[in-house]
């Protein structure tokens, strides 16, 4: 897969965002290089906080199959430092391009996935886990998305005790 794709997508993601919830913040963090690794840094590719008390760690991964290895998203580890944060909602949102789904699996569900012994996250674990599929039609190559079905009620993922 070329980069300029999954780029490309993460601006599509952007400007998805914020036609479903208009006037509210996303940031693009800024890759930081580390000058050994190919990898950016950060936890994550996006900050969003589109609502009151909530904010959304949001890293962007696009893939060609219906798997992804969890080589291939070094941002995991860093995103768990966050789980236990009230209000902070981390995960991974994945486009599998191929077959036209797009899905966000909160970093609590990626860690029960690597923990039961599984590489990578996939397609096949849809209905065994938490995977929440995101609303899209297909736009000649990319996805328009309806993330309002996935994260106005994000609370019941995540399931913080007060």
């Amino acid at each position: 897969m070329a980069s300029n794709k999954g780029k490309a997508w993460e601006e599509v993601f952007k400007e998805n965002w914020k036609k479903c919830y208009p006037g509210t913040w996303i940031f693009r963090l800024k890759d930081q290089m580390n000058g050994f690794k190919v990898a950016s840094q950060n936890p994550c590719d996006f900050l969003a906080f589109p609502a009151e008390n909530k904010l959304f760690m949001i890293e962007c991964k696009s893939h060609e199959g219906a798997s992804i290895s969890f080589d291939a998203i070094p941002q995991y580890e860093r995103l768990l430092e966050y789980k236990n944060i009230k209000n902070v909602y981390p995960g991974i949102l994945i486009w599998f391009y191929e077959k036209d789904k797009i899905y966000w699996v909160p970093i609590h569900v990626a860690e029960q996935i690597y923990n039961s012994g599984e590489k990578s996250i996939g397609l096949r674990h849809v209905g065994k886990y938490n995977l929440i599929e995101v609303p899209s039609i297909k736009k000649r190559v990319y996805m328009e998305s309806d993330y309002t079905a996935v994260f106005s009620n994000i609370e019941e993922l995540y399931n913080y005790s007060d």
